[in-house]
């Protein structure tokens, strides 16, 4: 059973960003169901490439929606990158605890995604098609 279930829910509506996002709870659940060492380094190292290029192409999505919050937004995302990262060299270290990652997981599926994507999904879908 998966820990982070996708939910339709989740979806801003931006097709790409969904996406991602979609991928996202996937690479996370993969890094959670990880035993030992070496597996779960390659699924953080996995997740840390994803997160990066997803969070570039939520951060341009931003920009060419004039998005009011974008600043905000792009500073937690700066901020779990380096938390992120952090996990990455306890992970090398071998400290690590899965109840940790688990925690971490939480606070940024479920928390980020769930006030400021949502922020953002209400802003795109303010706006004409056109545009989203």
């Amino acid at each position: 059973m998966e820990t982070f279930p996708w939910k339709p829910e989740y979806e801003i509506g931006d097709a790409s960003v969904d996406g991602q996002h979609r991928q996202l709870f996937a690479l996370a659940n993969r890094a959670l169901a990880a035993t030992g060492r070496a597996p779960l380094a390659q699924a953080m190292l996995q997740l840390f490439e994803f997160v990066r290029e997803h969070f570039s192409d939520e951060e341009r999505l931003m920009r060419r929606l004039d998005y009011p919050g974008r600043a905000e937004h792009e500073a937690q995302h700066d901020a779990l990158m380096e938390r992120l990262h952090g996990l990455s060299l306890d992970v090398a270290a071998g400290t690590l605890s899965r109840a940790q990652m688990q925690r971490f997981l939480t606070h940024w599926l479920l928390g980020h995604m769930g006030t400021q994507d949502r922020r953002l999904a209400a802003y795109v879908h303010a706006r004409p098609r056109a545009h989203a």
